[in-house]
């Protein structure tokens, strides 16, 4: 079933929302729109670039139904310039709560695998940097299709946690509710030791149907057995360490996963900010993804992302970053290694 005919089931109905799990509004309609750009000046070897980009613009929708019903829904637009698909559904969600701390989402969803991509939607306005942590180019998936139940504020520590079945990346890909059958598990598990710092581990599972053939698919330079249109089964493994006071904030990202028996390739995000006021923060961050030679699906090597960067917000929903960025990458032969000056425009409404 094909994800635009799940949308007419649905209805036009959907989302904005600002906060984590997909939260409706206590009654009537929320409309929500963010936008952003990006100024990036490059220093590759002896060579110099600027560039200029538009970034996604997102819609959010979001209606309470009524009887413990309500949908979203998550709609971005980016020109032909920078991507095929100028419209993206990102998200459709009908969801039903069960009790005060638990509920239903059936549609398309973010993978609640770690902190960042159950709390972040595609509005690059609350991003804590400017770019997402390299994990997700290539080994996290960012949306699922299916049926999600979750949980929040349970017990004295606040434990959390979501269980999904999903159609995986291949029917994600082709925008298929459940192309294949369920194809994909998803469990993810976390508590507050204090209330300010949250731990949470992830596991997700999956079967990649003719890999060769999905986004993210790198060859070899030297062909790996199983890269002649074989299914491989995924599995992915993911902990996620928030803390946020008054004047700091962590988030620390650490990913392992592995396809089929290959060899096991690992992500690591670490960022920090001190804050010098409430809308002025100074950070820094640590970002590398490596995949061992004897992978299959994504091309070995490593990609390492180091910045120090300045985040204000002039307005509480409009903020201007600028970071400073050394980027290596050694898993392509057409790699932009060398120092960045990013900066970064986004606005909501």
């Amino acid at each position: 079933m094909k994800l635009r005919y799940l949308s007419t089931c649905l209805g036009l109905v959907m989302t904005s929302q600002v906060q984590a799990h997909g939260m409706a509004p206590a009654s009537g309609w929320q409309v929500n729109f963010f936008t952003h750009a990006n100024s990036i000046q490059r220093e590759e070897g002896t060579t110099k670039r600027e560039e200029f980009t538009l970034g996604e613009s997102t819609l959010f929708v979001a209606t309470n139904l009524g009887n413990r019903w309500s949908a979203l829904t998550e709609i971005t637009y980016q020109p032909k310039l920078y991507r095929d698909d100028t419209v993206k559904v990102e998200r459709l969600q009908l969801r039903y709560e069960l009790n005060d701390d638990q509920y239903f989402v059936l549609g398309k969803i973010h993978t609640p695998m770690n902190y960042w991509n159950d709390t972040y939607h595609h509005g690059r306005v609350f991003f804590p940097t400017i770019y997402r942590p390299l994990a997700f180019e290539r080994f996290i998936p960012i949306h699922d299709i299916g049926l999600r139940w979750g949980g929040r504020g349970i017990g004295d520590n606040d434990l959390f946690f979501d269980l999904v079945l999903g159609s995986g990346i291949t029917a994600e890909a082709e925008h298929e509710f459940f192309g294949n059958g369920i194809n994909s598990a998803t469990a993810s598990v976390g508590f507050y030791p204090t209330q300010d710092w949250s731990l949470q581990i992830g596991y997700y599972a999956d079967t990649l149907i003719d890999h060769e053939t999905l986004p993210g698919h790198q060859m070899h330079a030297v062909p790996m057995p199983g890269d002649a249109g074989q299914d491989l089964d995924y599995e992915l493994f993911a902990f996620s360490s928030q803390f946020e006071n008054d004047k700091y904030r962590a988030l620390t990202e650490v990913s392992i996963n592995r396809t089929d028996a290959s060899d096991w390739n690992y992500s690591i995000f670490q960022y920090g900010a001190y804050k010098v006021t409430p809308d002025l923060s100074l950070y820094g961050y640590y970002d590398i993804t490596s995949v061992e030679d004897g992978g299959v699906h994504f091309a070995p090597g490593e990609e390492i992302r180091a910045g120090l960067g300045l985040s204000y917000f002039f307005t509480t929903t409009g903020v201007v970053k600028f970071e400073l960025i050394e980027h290596e990458n050694d898993m392509l032969p057409d790699a932009k290694d060398g120092l960045e000056l990013r900066m970064q425009v986004a606005v909501g409404f």
